[in-house]
């Protein structure tokens, strides 16, 4: 079973060097997406022994995770993983989310221990308590970004979200195909709490929520 991690980064030179070379320890191939990165990151990158594919520009989130499923399933993943860039997911919890896998089609990171800046403690409540109502679904925890999925998901989940929506729209896709979820614990880590989703960013992914209950 060939076990594909894929990382989504942009501007992580700071990071990246040791998560990948954690993440190279528990799967098969690191693929590395650098989303038009202007620092050296994706040099890092490949020095640590990751497959890198360099975006001449910044694309966003979501259009970096499809170039990466592409190049994964291309390549003969059987199982994909999702990880961040900034040491916010530790490389040891991969061969949980692919042990959780069995009899599920996709794994999801939820966030328990620890403690979030404030105000994204807030976005995190309220942003899943919506989706939670629209949906009629658990949202568990909506915006980490730690997943993993069967190729068959890989090949059939797609999504139109360039930015950090790509979060809300898998879980929309998962709650009304019906698909078999399970999830995992992981702590929360936050080295730079500056970085990742902000407040505009969540007004956004809330607008999301409700656009694509009702495009469904």
């Amino acid at each position: 079973m060939k076990v594909v991690t894929i990382i989504p980064v942009c501007n992580e030179e700071r990071h990246i060097g040791k998560v990948v070379g954690d993440a190279r320890r528990y799967c098969d191939m690191v693929l590395v997406v650098d989303d038009g990165s202007t620092d050296s990151t994706a040099l890092i990158a490949k020095k640590a022994g990751a497959h890198v594919l360099k975006l001449s520009k910044n694309k966003g989130k979501g259009f970096a995770l499809r170039i990466g499923i592409a190049r994964a399933l291309k390549d003969g993943a059987d199982v994909v993983v999702f990880m961040d860039g900034d040491e916010q997911h530790r490389a040891e919890d991969i061969p949980t989310f692919v042990g959780a896998l069995k009899g599920h089609d996709i794994v999801f990171g939820e966030r328990t221990a620890g403690k979030m800046p404030p105000i994204k403690e807030f976005g995190n409540w309220f942003l899943n308590n919506l989706f939670s109502f629209l949906f009629k679904s658990d949202s568990g925890d909506l915006l980490c970004g730690f997943k993993a999925m069967n190729r068959k998901t890989a090949e059939e989940l797609t999504w139109r979200s360039n930015g950090y929506s790509v979060e809300i729209e898998m879980a929309s896709k998962v709650a009304l195909k019906k698909l078999k979820v399970n999830r995992v614990k992981i702590p929360i880590i936050y080295i730079d709490a500056k970085k990742g989703t902000g407040v505009v960013d969540g007004l956004w992914i809330g607008l999301n929520i409700v656009k694509f209950r009702l495009l469904r």
